[in-house]
């Protein structure tokens, strides 16, 4: 019995994720009812509630895992390459679901706090583990403004990017970034260069 909870349990979130993406091509992500995601997905509350504290946990997972995907085809490129930044706009522009696209444009704030939390926790992870050292605590003051200060300048970027319809492109957007974040960049790569990274 335990196996076969195991084995859907990772089914269920996943059906849950895609029901929440699914109403969200049509409906606000702040007017979509728990119920709703439930039903969509053909659970009950109970499953929801056993996989997901509340339906802010299910879209911060489906957009980790997105950025997860953008940062995972780089492969071993340079995170701090303007390559990677001209990527990253790229792969926003052309990956991005409808679902996230419609509730960015209806500047439904929720759905960009959730992104922001998504994209820190994801950079926060590369730039520690490119650097060998731990996420969060123990960092210096200015480490740590700095992994802020980057998730804030490519979270803001890529909201009036996408706000503007994609007006300038994904080649141009990189460049930029990558010229805004210079400071931050070597703030965080002076220790990674330290460790041999």
């Amino acid at each position: 019995m335990a196996e076969a909870q195991t084995v859907r349990t990772p089914r269920s979130k996943e059906w849950i994720m895609t029901a929440l993406l699914q109403l969200m091509e049509h409906t606000g992500y702040s007017d979509i009812s728990i119920l709703q995601i439930a039903d969509k997905a053909g659970v009950v509350r109970q499953t929801f509630y056993r996989n997901y504290k509340d339906k802010d946990e299910v879209l911060f997972a489906s957009i980790t895992e997105l950025f997860e995907q953008f940062f995972g085809d780089f492969g071993k490129e340079s995170l701090w390459s303007e390559r990677l930044f001209i990527r990253l706009f790229d792969k926003w522009k052309h990956r991005l679901p409808p679902a996230l696209l419609n509730n960015i444009t209806n500047k439904d704030r929720k759905v960009r706090q959730i992104l922001y939390r998504s994209l820190s926790f994801c950079l926060d992870r590369m730039i520690a583990e490119a650097a060998g050292e731990e996420t969060g605590e123990g960092l210096s003051e200015s480490r740590y403004y700095a992994r802020a200060s980057l998730s804030s300048v490519i979270h803001v970027m890529l909201i009036d990017w996408t706000l503007s319809g994609f007006r300038l492109p994904p080649e141009e957007m990189g460049a930029i970034c990558f010229q805004l974040t210079a400071s931050m960049r070597d703030e965080l790569g002076r220790v990674a260069a330290d460790r041999g990274f």
